[in-house]
């Protein structure tokens, strides 16, 4: 099966819409609004923050590495970085300034970076499988 590359391009663009929405919904959602964790330890909600952030270097592979000229895996490394670095900050101020039952925290922001690091990691591990299924099955126009 074959796609057209503006198909791949569409597709990836609702990826990244999908996933910037559930992440601002799980970080802005109210307190109230959410189930009792009260069995739950503080881990819980650092591990659901870590959980949060794996996608992001998918996310961005997918966006850049097929581009034209390709971007090159070390730039998005850093674009990757750069991306957790600004919507954990932007997550985490809004938190303590745009929600009454929420506040920011720098270990939350914290396990969002070891959640992209984690992501990184793991698409230096199969980023070049991806990589390699995606040029077979994407026609350039």
């Amino acid at each position: 099966m074959k796609i057209t590359i503006k198909r791949y391009r569409y597709i990836t663009k609702i990826l990244r819409i999908i996933y910037l929405f559930a992440v601002f919904c799980c970080c802005f959602i109210e307190v109230q609004d959410l189930p009792d964790t009260s069995n739950f330890d503080l881990l819980s909600d650092k591990f659901g923050h870590f959980l949060m952030f794996i996608p992001l270097p998918f996310l961005v592979f997918l966006k850049l590495r097929f581009e034209t000229p390709p971007t090159s895996f070390s730039r998005i490394i850093f674009i990757s970085i750069v991306l957790s670095i600004l919507l954990g900050i932007i997550t985490e101020l809004g938190q303590i300034y745009l929600t009454a039952t929420r506040s920011g925290d720098f270990y939350d922001f914290m396990a969002d970076l070891a959640g992209v690091l984690t992501g990184i990691l793991i698409l230096k591990v199969v980023g070049t499988s991806i990589e390699t299924r995606l040029r077979k099955i994407i026609h350039y126009e």
